[in-house]
């Protein structure tokens, strides 16, 4: 996708979340197009993050690899093509929607990791889309850099009790620990399911090893002059309302609104916060 209608004067720049396991030949691609600026499929953890690593080692390996490879080809091409990575933490409403979170919205229970207590940094699409066209607007001051954002920073544990402010209705609670989801995730590799990268993602993020909190990192959003366009409240009562369970239909977040962000927003979030 190119930008040059967006951020006038950038020339031939490429911004994409580029698929996790190909970006080897999309990078050479873009070379041989004249490309600038190339964004990785990062939209995610940090994959520089030695801990995380640990225990989601399937696909932050190959996004780290994916960004040395871009350092590579910065070198041998004398400054031609340059970077940005962008680390978003997770997606908020997909992983509240999807139940990555541990939240059934059906039966009404939650399945909380460690008790739910760690905080994790979450972001929205409009909050990375702001960040991606911003940082192009900040070329010289992004380049060749990781750019952190996000929207805010809540445990599993706050959400629930925003869940039930919101809606008025109690949820059983289950709690498991992120040994056994992890165990989960890679029994589940072992069989083939590419999903079990999901319960290592939730066992490492949501868990007592907290490594879903980026906040010791330094985040762009005031210096690329992002706006806080939402809050935690504001953003469970759009899941809630997109599920239809508080008793009001909106056009935006109705049943049409539900079927675009599944469409639209699974592939994105499967190839890269997995």
């Amino acid at each position: 996708m190119y930008l040059p209608k967006i951020v006038p004067g950038e020339g031939r720049r490429r911004c994409r979340a580029s698929r996790l396991f190909f970006s080897g030949i999309d990078i050479n691609a873009a070379i041989r197009a004249g490309v600038k600026r190339f964004i990785p499929s990062e939209f995610g953890p940090n994959s520089r993050n030695e801990e995380f690593v640990k225990y989601n080692d399937v696909v932050l390996p190959v996004r780290a690899g994916i960004v040395d490879c871009l350092k590579y080809k910065e070198v041998q091409g004398d400054g031609k093509l340059s970077w940005i990575s962008v680390i978003c933490g997770g997606f908020f409403n997909w992983m509240l929607y999807s139940g990555m979170l541990g939240f059934d919205f059906e039966s009404r229970s939650v399945d909380l990791v460690d008790n739910g207590t760690s905080v994790c940094t979450f972001t929205s699409l409009s909050t990375v889309s702001g960040t991606v066209v911003n940082i192009l607007e900040h070329a010289d001051e992004t380049r060749n850099r990781y750019v952190f954002t996000m929207l805010f920073r809540v445990s599993p544990r706050d959400v629930l009790d925003v869940m039930e402010k919101v809606d008025g209705k109690k949820r059983s609670v289950r709690c498991t620990t992120c040994k056994e989801v992890i165990a989960k995730g890679r029994k589940r590799l072992d069989n083939g399911e590419f999903t079990g990268i999901t319960d290592l993602t939730r066992g490492a993020a949501f868990g007592r090893l907290a490594l879903g909190d980026e906040s010791k990192n330094r985040f762009w959003k005031q210096r690329l002059g992002l706006v806080q366009d939402e809050d935690i409240e504001g953003a469970v009562r759009n899941v809630l309302r997109g599920q239809g369970m508080l008793g009001e239909y909106s056009y935006r977040y109705g049943h049409r609104s539900r079927l675009n962000f599944v469409s639209e927003v699974w592939d994105w979030c499967r190839l890269t916060w997995f």
